[in-house]
């Protein structure tokens, strides 16, 4: 296990992950339900790894602001929706 995983999962278990990002999980996987995409559908189609889907949809992985903007594009969404803000979906 590489320490970058290591400090992941450490922090996951800990609970020390922000509520914000438990947040934009929620969102990012209500989108793509909504959108009857699976997360291998969403990964593919974003070009956002499968595995980092499922951490954001958990809430224990920060997301870049290029993969933000990416599982947007796909889910037919403004970034700034999918972090909690008013955008429109599209």
């Amino acid at each position: 296990m590489t320490e970058a995983r290591r400090r992941t999962a450490a922090a996951a278990a800990a609970g020390d992950w922000p509520p914000e990002l438990a947040a934009l999980g929620s969102r990012v996987a209500a989108e793509r339900r909504r959108m009857g995409l699976t997360q291998d559908e969403l990964a593919d189609r974003s070009g956002v790894s499968r595995p980092t889907i499922s951490k954001i949809e958990r809430g224990v992985q920060d997301v870049g602001v290029v993969a933000l903007h990416k599982i947007a594009k796909v889910l037919g969404t403004e970034a700034g929706s999918l972090l909690g803000g008013s955008g429109a979906g599209g």
